[in-house]
C-alpha cells in the first residue's frame, strides 16, 4: 500500500510539473515544434512514443548552446492499471543522418543531482509523459545535443532519424503490476537548422 500511495503522489507531482512547466523558448520556428514518433504497437498492455523539441541552454554564458528535450509518453491500453519506472531503460539507441550514416555515441561528464527512480501508476486508458534526456550533462556550442541512455550525440545542421527500444525487466522490489517487456519505438524525424544567430 505504501508503494502505491508513493506512486500516486509521484504521478500527481509529475503531472503538475509537465503541465505547469513553461515551454522552451522558440528558436526561429524550430524550437516551438514538438516532433513525435508514431505510437508503438502495444506490448503487454502498454504503447509508447518519443516526443522531442529543441530548447536553449539556461546557462547565461552559453547562449548558443542547444539540446533536444526528450519525453517518453506511455499509454495504458488495457483496463487494469500499470506501473512504470520514472527512469526507463533504452537499448539499441541510434541516430542516423540523411545519408543513413550512424552518428557516434560518446560518454560525457554529468554534473548536478541524480534523482532516484520512482514508480508511476498509469490507470487504464490513460497516459503519462516523463522526461528522459540527460539534463545533467554539459552542452557544447554550435551543435544540438541529444543525450539519452547514458550517451550523447551532437547534431550539426541536417536531417536525422532517432530510434530506440524501450525495455523493462522485472524488479523484485517493484509493484506487482509493473510493466515488463521489450518495445521497439517508432523513429522520430528531426531537421536541425543550426543555432540561432
Amino acid at each position: 500500500m505504501k508503494t502505491t500511495i508513493q506512486s500516486l503522489l509521484f504521478v500527481g507531482v509529475l503531472s503538475a510539473f509537465l503541465v505547469g512547466a513553461p515551454p522552451p523558448k522558440p528558436l526561429d520556428g524550430q524550437g516551438d515544434r514538438v516532433l513525435a514518433g508514431e505510437w508503438s504497437e502495444p506490448v503487454n498492455g502498454l504503447s509508447a512514443r518519443l516526443l522531442m523539441s529543441l530548447e536553449e541552454s539556461k546557462i547565461t554564458d552559453q547562449p548558443s548552446a542547444l539540446r533536444y528535450k526528450i519525453i517518453l509518453e506511455t499509454k495504458n491500453v488495457q483496463g487494469d492499471a500499470l506501473a512504470v519506472s520514472s527512469q526507463p531503460r533504452f537499448v539499441n539507441v541510434e541516430i542516423r543522418d540523411a545519408d543513413d550514416k550512424l552518428l557516434p555515441a560518446q560518454g560525457y561528464d554529468q554534473t548536478g543531482p541524480h534523482p532516484s527512480p520512482q514508480w508511476a501508476v498509469i490507470p487504464g486508458d490513460a497516459y503519462l509523459g516523463v522526461r528522459v534526456d540527460m539534463t545533467t550533462v554539459g552542452i557544447g556550442s554550435g551543435a544540438a545535443l541529444v543525450g539519452i541512455s547514458d550517451y550523447v550525440r551532437f547534431l550539426k545542421p541536417g536531417e536525422y532519424k532517432v530510434r530506440a527500444t524501450l525495455t523493462a525487466d522485472h524488479n523484485k522490489d517493484g509493484p506487482n503490476n509493473q510493466w515488463v517487456g521489450i518495445m521497439k519505438l517508432a523513429p522520430v524525424s528531426l531537421a536541425f537548422d543550426g543555432p540561432r544567430q
